[in-house]
């Protein structure tokens, strides 16, 4: 620590939250206005891992998976519904692969306060104190210190709160509690614990406290990390940003395409809906797959290259398969079960094949030549 902060909160990536000065949101957040979802600014990753994205990434792994066990153990059955939720929307795992239930995390510190806390018989009191001190939770994370509920939070989703006190050798600190207030239930935060509840009902929470006419030890700090279920990716109603697109534009993954029971169109004419009228089924049904390649691989070369991808597109190819009508002998029509053909010049995932393509644009030129030569028939 230094100056009553930790190091996490002393590194560049942390980015004070909206919620206060000592939380910080890690994992996915969401663009409200846009109802877009990606990766928080603390994750941005370049190329490298540094200590700050190492110290993030051990949060989430180690905190995740204890939220996950924590709701797999207390409510099986919601774990298996929010399993098919995240199955069927495709919902990204935070931190876990088994995780389906926590797409954002927000990680809060909060340090202890004097004694002279407890003369205030009235929580609002106490929050006016702490307001105007700058000490206590409200005064270092603002509505997250106070009474609140999280209205973002999904209707069938769990919050997560996992508190690590660390005292720093003072048995004789007050701990703090976590208050369910609804239910008039709280938790003695004297140890490392998970508490799952529903993040819509009010909940809120009370700092360590020094033994009375003592100061405060700096050093004295609960670290803990909120696992929050948003409603928009959830509940299938926003968009997650995918990769970089062309134009300096995302490219996104609406909510539109998980509607399986409809059909897009557009105005414009496309290939995929006017292909059919100019081309034989197997040649519009190829394209668009191999589009779906080229795709792919934009997308997943975008990955650090150390993951040394590899895309089998024949096994892609010949997993799809459509019904396709031939004549008989006798002039009967036939419906047969037919597979696309192999790529045998599908894109790589790594490298740009420029001596294939630099070959290929030479003999198209020669090609070419040829034929304004006049010689067409050589």
């Amino acid at each position: 620590r230094r100056d009553g902060l930790t190091r996490l909160e002393l590194d560049k990536r942390w980015i004070s939250a909206r919620t206060g000065k000592r939380c910080t949101s890690s994992g996915f957040q969401t663009q409200r206005q846009k109802q877009r979802v990606a990766p928080a600014a603390t994750a941005k990753y370049e190329g490298h891992m540094d200590w700050a994205l190492r110290a993030y990434q051990r949060v989430l792994e180690m905190f995740i998976k204890i939220g996950v066990d924590s709701l797999k153990a207390y409510n099986p059955t919601a774990y298996e519904i929010l399993k098919n939720n995240a199955d069927i929307k495709n919902i990204p795992a935070l931190g876990s692969h088994d995780n389906c239930a926590f797409l954002s995390v927000q990680i809060n510190m909060a340090s202890a306060v004097k004694y002279e806390s407890s003369e205030f018989n009235t929580r609002l009191r106490l929050h006016k104190y702490e307001l105007l001190s700058g000490e206590g939770l409200v005064g270092e994370m603002s509505e997250s210190g106070t009474e609140h509920f999280d209205k973002s939070d999904a209707r069938a989703g769990y919050t997560c709160m996992i508190a690590s006190p660390f005292l720093n050798g003072h048995v004789n600190y007050e701990p703090g509690r976590f208050h369910l207030l609804e239910l008039g239930f709280y938790v003695i935060l004297s140890a490392t614990l998970a508490v799952l509840f529903q993040g819509l009902r009010y909940h809120a929470g009370t700092p360590a406290r020094a033994p009375p006419g003592e100061e405060v030890d700096p050093n004295v700090t609960r670290f803990v990390v909120v696992l929050y279920p948003p409603s928009t990716a959830l509940e299938g109603n926003a968009s997650f940003t995918m990769c970089a697109g062309p134009r300096n534009e995302p490219i996104l993954s609406v909510p539109d395409a998980e509607d399986y029971g409809h059909c897009l169109s557009v105005k414009n004419a496309n290939i995929a809906q006017d292909g059919p009228a100019i081309m034989q089924h197997i040649s519009v049904i190829t394209v668009l797959v191999r589009f779906v390649i080229q795709f792919m691989v934009m997308m997943l070369r975008q990955l650090p290259i150390e993951y040394n991808l590899k895309i089998d597109t024949d096994k892609i190819l010949e997993a799809v398969s459509f019904d396709e009508e031939i004549k008989d002998k006798d002039g009967s029509i036939i419906v047969r079960r037919r597979t696309l053909d192999p790529w045998p010049n599908a894109p790589p995932i790594y490298g740009h094949r420029k001596d294939e393509y630099a070959e290929m644009g030479k003999c198209i030129f020669e090609l070419s030549t040829h034929y304004l030569s006049g010689n067409s028939n050589g």
